[in-house]
């Protein structure tokens, strides 16, 4: 998704369980490191960054597959071409895919000519049921339109979809800008952003949604010709969309950032909107649809989103006192289903977090399966933001800071001792955080990612064929269970110790769990029960001595 840095025109440039483990002094497992860590089994020390062409490279958006690969899109600054799609895919340690496109790499020209002007820059990435990978941004020269391309496995385009792989769609108005892309149940593709039209002789920007068939054409039962345009306030105000995600029951909840008045245009509120399944605004969903909650009454721009299995939605950006960078903090609001601000996070629905004195911002959600939220976003290091790093906060579901992540709940991470910005958070199957965005060796930038180590776990199992995985912290019960094929579940446990024995119990009504771990013979096993999907799950591990808690690499 693109969230806290790239907006064109407004948006400023805009596991009954039952767990017995026998352990004496725990020599067969490797102590893992603390929530927060950089992941030393990641690239070098835990970070990577990746150079396109050796001009300036970002990324925007970041996905996992279920093999664990990640897929990382943004802009590509090519000499011929000037602004490309660029994609990478890294193996589960940080290297180059050579299976995928050139060497990993992968960049792709909308208009095939060398143009001066000519920019097209991917924003977001949603991976298909089919492992096709659908990318959406901007493309074109002069003047911008929606641009989505489609991928095979190996980076290629599809044939099958647009025209050669490629779609643009243009909106009424001057320009539109896809910052967020999502797959429907149906497999249909929901592409949302902004589009800029004429009010006065000044460009103002609208919510714009279009929703595409699976062989990219637009879906005329959507909107009116398989597009939407929302306005929050009309008066002529900029209205832009940022984020995107999908209800179970099929409706589309979508955040951005809207003006407050044509007087003050650094005045702005979060807006959310919830569409239906035809495109029509939901009327149940705050007011006609629509909802602006604010924090200060500053600077207000929301860039990601995320939906809680209980219905509830959180939405992430930055907040200031007052107009100027350097008072902006880490925002946060939860709202119920409905749409109203829900009083049980944070304080009265909302949360800040200050990590300098200067301009902090989020700029993208992720959420654990125990609940724990996580954001990624920037940090300055100095005045007029001309030095900056990763950021990263943790919380705990009620929306207070997690005191057991990094140094009280927040993390930051320098590359090159530059502008570093994160600008997208995912979560893998084995708990821990990926963030990616980009770091600038002086003035030219390079696809950037760090990976985190998500938990405090101090004993793993990890079954002999490389899938399935229980990680487990000796002294507070938590744990964390994945399949190593998208299923993960985790939680906190009643936990008892008799001498060199440790049992985790809890007859939970949708799962149980039996394991066993010998220290003197340095195996385990466990067996998993989970009732909603019918199924047991099965860890034999003959020697503990080598797991590295890491599916597939076993």
């Amino acid at each position: 998704m693109l969230h806290c840095y790239y907006q064109l025109y407004r948006v400023r440039t805009f596991i009954a369980l039952a767990l017995t483990v026998l352990v004496a002094s725990y020599p067969t497992r490797k102590v893992q490191a603390s929530a927060g860590d950089l992941d030393p089994t990641f690239g070098a020390g835990g970070k990577v960054t990746t150079d396109f062409f050796g001009n300036s490279d970002e990324v925007r958006d970041v996905v996992i597959q279920p093999d664990g690969k990640i897929i990382a899109v943004g802009f590509v600054y090519n000499p011929i071409t000037q602004g490309d799609f660029g994609l990478v895919r890294y193996n589960n340690k940080g290297g180059l895919d050579p299976t995928f496109g050139i060497g990993g790499k992968v960049t792709t020209d909308f208009l095939n000519i060398s143009s001066f002007g000519s920019s097209d820059a991917a924003n977001a990435v949603a991976l298909q049921p089919d492992g096709k990978l659908v990318v959406a941004g901007l493309a074109g020269a002069g003047a911008f339109s929606f641009g989505l391309a489609r991928y095979e496995a190996d980076g290629s385009l599809d044939s099958a979809f647009g025209s050669g792989g490629r779609v643009t769609t243009g909106f009424p108005g001057h320009d539109a800008v896809a910052t967020d892309v999502a797959i429907l149940p149906d497999g249909k593709i929901i592409a949302v952003g902004l589009t800029n039209t004429f009010v006065k002789f000044v460009l103002k920007p609208d919510f714009a949604i279009a929703r595409y068939n699976l062989d990219g054409s637009l879906d005329s039962t959507f909107g009116v010709g398989g597009k939407v345009t929302t306005d929050f306030r009309g008066l002529g105000l900029g209205d832009s969309a940022s984020a995107a995600a999908i209800q179970v029951d099929g409706k589309i909840v979508v955040a951005g950032s809207s003006e407050v008045s044509a007087f003050a245009p650094d005045l702005t509120q979060f807006s959310i909107a919830r569409y239906n399944i035809d495109g029509t605004l939901d009327s149940t969903f705050g007011v006609g649809g629509k909802v602006s909650p604010f924090f200060f009454g500053g600077f207000d721009q929301a860039h990601g989103l995320a939906l809680l299995p209980n219905g509830k939605i959180i939405v992430c950006g930055v907040a200031t006192n007052n107009h100027l960078p350097s008072e902006s903090d880490f925002a946060m609001i939860r709202l119920n289903s409905d749409g109203s601000i829900d009083p049980s996070f944070g304080s009265n629905g909302r949360v800040t977090t200050d990590f300098s004195s200067e301009f902090d911002s989020a700029g993208d959600i992720a959420v654990q399966s125990d609940g724990k939220i996580v954001l990624a976003g920037v940090v300055s290091k100095g005045w007029f933001q001309d030095s900056t790093d990763f950021a990263i906060a943790r919380y705990n579901p009620d929306g207070g800071l997690d005191a057991n992540f990094g140094s009280g709940g927040k993390v930051t991470t320098d590359f090159f001792g530059f502008t570093n910005q994160a600008s997208a958070v995912v979560i893998q199957q084995d708990g821990r955080i990926l963030v990616a965005g980009r770091a600038n060796t002086f003035e030219v930038g390079d696809f950037a990612l760090a990976r985190y180590d998500g938990n405090s776990f101090d004993i793993c199992l990890q079954d002999d064929g490389g899938s399935n995985l229980l990680q487990l912290n000796s002294t507070t019960g938590d744990y964390l269970f994945t399949n190593c094929s998208g299923f993960t579940t985790g939680g906190t446990a009643a936990l008892t110790k008799r001498g060199g024995v440790i049992t985790l119990q809890q007859n939970a009504p949708d799962r149980r769990l039996l394991a066993t771990v010998d220290a003197s013979a340095n195996k385990g096993t466990a067996s998993m029960q989970v009732f909603s999907k019918g199924a047991t799950f099965t860890i034999t591990d003959r020697n503990t001595l080598n797991n590295t808690c890491s599916c597939g690499a076993h």
